[in-house]
C-alpha cells in the first residue's frame, strides 16, 4: 500500500473501520502521541523554550484530526449502534490525548 492510497481509502471511508479504529487510532495513535510528549516533556526538564514544547506537543495534533475524521467517515457502513460506539470512544480519545 503506497502512502497516497493510505490516505486515500481513509479520507473516502473505504478502509476497514477495525483497521483505521483498531490500528490506526488506537495503536499507532496512541504511541505517537505518547513518544511525542515524552520528547516534549524531556525538552521541558532541560529548560527548553515554552514555544518549542508547545510546538513539540501540538506536533500529532493533524494525524489525530485525520484519523478522527477517518474513523466518522469509515464508520458509516456499520450498524447505528456500532458507529455510534466508534465515534464515541474515537471523540474521546481524541480529546484526551489532545485536551487533557
Amino acid at each position: 500500500m503506497t502512502l497516497a492510497s493510505y490516505f486515500t481509502s481513509r479520507l473516502q471511508g473505504t478502509a476497514s473501520v477495525r483497521t483505521v479504529f483498531w490500528r490506526d487510532m488506537l495503536v499507532t495513535g496512541t504511541i505517537v502521541n505518547a513518544a511525542v510528549f515524552a520528547v516534549s516533556l524531556f525538552y521541558m526538564s532541560r529548560d527548553g523554550n515554552l514555544a518549542v514544547f508547545l510546538l513539540l506537543y501540538l506536533l500529532p495534533m493533524p494525524y489525530n484530526a485525520f484519523i478522527l475524521y477517518s474513523v466518522w467517515r469509515c464508520s458509516r457502513r456499520l450498524v447505528p449502534f456500532q458507529a455510534n460506539f466508534a465515534k464515541l470512544i474515537s471523540l474521546c480519545w481524541f480529546f484526551s490525548l489532545n485536551f487533557i
